[in-house]
C-alpha cells in the first residue's frame, strides 16, 4: 500500500469509527462504533497487554473497533495506569491502532511530525490533515503538536516547506475560514472575478489572491464561488489551479475545493 493510500486508508477508519469532528456537527460521528455490554476497562488492558505479547493483533484490533471512543480513550488511560506504558508507544507501528486510542488532535499531530521529521517531507500528509480541518480542530492540532513535541507546527511547517506550498501551508495555519455557513452571490461573483484575474486573465498568477480566498471563505460560499466562476469564464475553478499552479500547491488547493464540495467524499 502506497504512503499516500495508507493515510486514507487510516483517516476513513477513524472516520468511521468514531473521533472526528467534522462539519455540519462537532460530534455527529463521535460515538460511532460498536458498543461491547459490560464495558470493563481493566479486563480489556489486560488482553490488549497478553495480545501485544503474543503477537495476536487480531486481537487488538477485535477489541478497540468494538468499543465506543470515549471507551477506548478509558482503555488507553488505564492501559497507562496498570502497565506504567502508553499504548500509542505499544501500537507505534500500527498507525491504525494508535489512531483507536489517541484523541483525534494527538493522531494528527503525531501524524503532521512524521510526515515533517522524516527524510524529506510528506506533503502528501500535510495536504490530507491540513486542508481538510475546520477551525476548531485545526487550532487543536496546533495545540496538541505543541504540548506533545514542544514545538510550534507553524514554525516546523515553515522549516520544512518552500515556496508557494510553503506560503499555502502558512495560510491555512492560521485558521482564519468563516464557518458562518452563510452565503452572499454578489461576494461569490466578486471572488470569482478576482481569482480570474489573479490568473488564467493575466501574465503570471497572483498566488495570494487564491489563498487568501480558497483559505478563508466557508465552504458553502467556496461552492458558490465554483458556481459563478464557471460562470463567468466558460470553465471550472480546478481548471484554472491545473493550469496556474503545479506540485504540492496545486494539490492543496483542489483538496480544499474537493473537501468544500463532499468532504466524506474525498476520503472515500
Amino acid at each position: 500500500m502506497g504512503s499516500s493510500y495508507k493515510y486514507v486508508f487510516v483517516f476513513l477508519a477513524y472516520f468511521i469509527v468514531g473521533g472526528l469532528s467534522y462539519q455540519p456537527t462537532q460530534n455527529e460521528f463521535k460515538n460511532v462504533g460498536f458498543k461491547m455490554p459490560n464495558f470493563d476497562a481493566s479486563a480489556d488492558c489486560d488482553l490488549i497487554k497478553h495480545a501485544l505479547h503474543s503477537g495476536e493483533l487480531s486481537t487488538i484490533v477485535n477489541i478497540l473497533t468494538h468499543r465506543l471512543y470515549d471507551q477506548r480513550i478509558e482503555i488507553a488511560h488505564m492501559y497507562k495506569t496498570k502497565y506504567g506504558k502508553f499504548l500509542k508507544e505499544e501500537f507505534a507501528s500500527h498507525d491504525l491502532l494508535v489512531a483507536l486510542v489517541v484523541p483525534t488532535p494527538l493522531f494528527y499531530a503525531m501524524q503532521l511530525h512524521k510526515a515533517i521529521i522524516g527524510v524529506g517531507t510528506n506533503e502528501k500528509v500535510l495536504i490530507q490533515i491540513l486542508c481538510t480541518l475546520n477551525n476548531k480542530d485545526m487550532l487543536s492540532v496546533i495545540n496538541a503538536y505543541e504540548s506533545e513535541f514542544h514545538h510550534k507546527l507553524m514554525d516546523d511547517v515553515k522549516g520544512d516547506t518552500s515556496g508557494d506550498f510553503k506560503n499555502l501551508m502558512v495560510a491555512i495555519l492560521h485558521a482564519n475560514r468563516d464557518e458562518s455557513g452563510v452565503v452572499n452571490k454578489a461576494h461569490a461573483a466578486t471572488d470569482a472575478l478576482h481569482l480570474h484575474k489573479a490568473g488564467l486573465d493575466r501574465i503570471g498568477t497572483d498566488e495570494s489572491v487564491f489563498y487568501e480566498i480558497l483559505g478563508t471563505r466557508n465552504y458553502n460560499q467556496l461552492r458558490l464561488i465554483c458556481d459563478e466562476y464557471k460562470h463567468l469564464s466558460g470553465h471550472d475553478l480546478e481548471y484554472a489551479i491545473e493550469k496556474e499552479f503545479s506540485g504540492h500547491a496545486e494539490t492543496g488547493l483542489l483538496t480544499i475545493l474537493a473537501a468544500a464540495k463532499n468532504l466524506p467524499g474525498y476520503f472515500a
